[in-house]
């Protein structure tokens, strides 16, 4: 298949997933907004117990008036205890270095996408992790952060979003 079609068939898939979460969106936890004008919205965990994955997605959205570049795929991810929450922190801009060089990562490694005011782009991640005492009652906060750094090098947005509190789904 010619680089051009994948790319095409990709964007398309996106675009479905997209109006697929928008549109049952009574069964998704809404997220906070930040002064970027950034907002993360209709989030949806599960817990696929017998695997040992946790699936994330969640729609970014531009609520602002200005563009804005966000990072899509090929994300950092940890797991983070936070005053007594947990944090599924999804992102970009780990610094690393080898001896006294800084390791610089590539923008396109991350398949960035320009949003304009009123756009969204979907994120979705899967974790192969085993995660002790999850079940229907266990709550996740979503972060989506990208630091200064990085952003500022490849004039991305940079700082840090999150969910209100999500349950998951369990899937034994």
């Amino acid at each position: 298949m010619k680089p051009c079609v994948r790319t095409l068939n990709k964007s398309i898939l996106q675009f479905i997933a997209i109006c697929f979460v928008l549109m049952f969106s009574s069964s998704f936890i809404y997220g906070d907004e930040t002064k970027d004008g950034l907002s993360i919205q209709n989030v949806y965990v599960s817990y696929y117990a017998k695997e040992e994955r946790l699936h994330v997605m969640f729609a970014v959205l531009n609520t602002g008036d200005k563009e804005v570049m966000i990072l899509t795929e090929n994300l950092n991810t940890g797991f983070i205890d936070d005053s007594g929450k947990r944090v599924f922190e999804i992102g970009a801009g780990i610094t690393a270095r080898y001896k006294d060089y800084k390791i610089i990562q590539s923008l396109y490694r991350f398949d960035p996408v320009t949003l304009k005011p009123k756009e969204a782009t979907l994120i979705r991640h899967n974790v192969k992790k085993k995660l002790m005492d999850v079940d229907e009652e266990t709550e996740f906060v979503v972060r989506y952060k990208v630091n200064k750094d990085f952003g500022m090098r490849h004039n991305a947005w940079f700082g840090s979003i999150e969910s209100t509190p999500v349950k998951p789904r369990i899937i034994k």
